[in-house]
């Protein structure tokens, strides 16, 4: 009885952290999408493309390290939720 409630709680959680990873990766592609759309119309109407290639790479560069930290917290989260359901939950 116990080992079906750790299934289904380890079910759980590897359906929410698959969930968050989609998100984070759509989001992620939105913003992408946003700066692609935003270099095309500033470089037409623009003279100073280095600008909007500086800006461009800071965006690039702050989303990496946001999904870098996402991953990390995830990754500390999962484990302390498998600790908590093996101690809830032994096998």
């Amino acid at each position: 009885m116990r080992q079906e409630y750790h299934k289904r709680a380890v079910v759980v959680v590897v359906v929410v952290v698959v969930v968050v990873i989609v998100v984070v990766v759509i989001v992620v592609v939105v913003v992408v999408v946003v700066v692609v759309v935003i270099v095309v119309v500033e470089c037409r109407s623009s003279s100073s493309i280095v600008a909007v290639v500086v800006a461009v790479v800071v965006v690039v560069v702050v989303v990496v390290v946001e999904k870098e930290e996402e991953e990390e917290e995830e990754e500390e989260e999962e484990e302390e939720e498998n600790t908590l359901l093996s101690s809830l939950f032994p096998i």
